[in-house]
């Protein structure tokens, strides 16, 4: 299981570079798929595993957005 705080400078996260912290809905989906792209990268022993996407709060909007860029990324190989 994977705990991401997002968008940066929410929860425990944190980014050494200044403009990570300009956010929007689409960027906070954009990022966080980046980041799970980099992860599967560094892990690719999970990529057989079942895959879900869950939040909540704000997570309403975070959810959909980036359920939306994983399915673009899958169906763009």
């Amino acid at each position: 299981m994977i705990y991401l705080d997002s968008p940066a400078g929410v929860g425990l996260s944190y980014s050494n570079n200044v403009s990570d912290y300009e956010t929007g809905d689409l960027k906070t989906a954009a990022d966080s798929h980046t980041f799970l792209l980099k992860w599967f990268q560094l892990y690719p022993e999970f990529l057989s595993n079942p895959f879900y996407i869950a939040g909540e709060s704000y997570a309403g909007v975070y959810v959909p957005t980036l359920s939306h860029e994983v399915v673009k990324g899958i169906q763009g190989g």
